[in-house]
């Protein structure tokens, strides 16, 4: 199978997973990076969960369809890596934003 050819395969349900926890990282980068640097993490943390509330982000596009078992697995992951997240800050801005997204469903 070519580059191309795999690109316009129907995704499986490994990779579109693997792309949701990679949105979760995401999601802790930015939190992260805007409390160091003096931002209100939760603000930052805004354009992405409106974006994956309204299926905006790319990796979306990319899926099969927004499932509840998609949106399942985003908020479990940023509830987890919040309890692991040493800036109070920042973790209240993930855990606010997994219940934002755990209310878009």
């Amino acid at each position: 199978m070519t580059i191309i050819e795999r690109h316009r395969a129907a995704p499986t349900l490994a990779r579109e997973e693997i792309s949701v926890v990679c949105t979760a990282h995401r999601m802790v980068r930015v939190a992260v990076a805007a409390e160091a640097s003096g931002k209100d993490p939760l603000r930052s943390l805004a354009p992405l969960v409106r974006g994956w509330c309204h299926g905006r982000l790319p990796v979306l596009r990319r899926t099969s369809h927004h499932s509840e078992q998609l949106q399942w697995l985003l908020v479990s992951t940023l509830d987890e890596i919040a309890g692991q997240v040493t800036r109070e800050r920042s973790a209240a801005a993930l855990r606010a934003a997994a219940r934002e997204i755990a209310r878009a469903r």
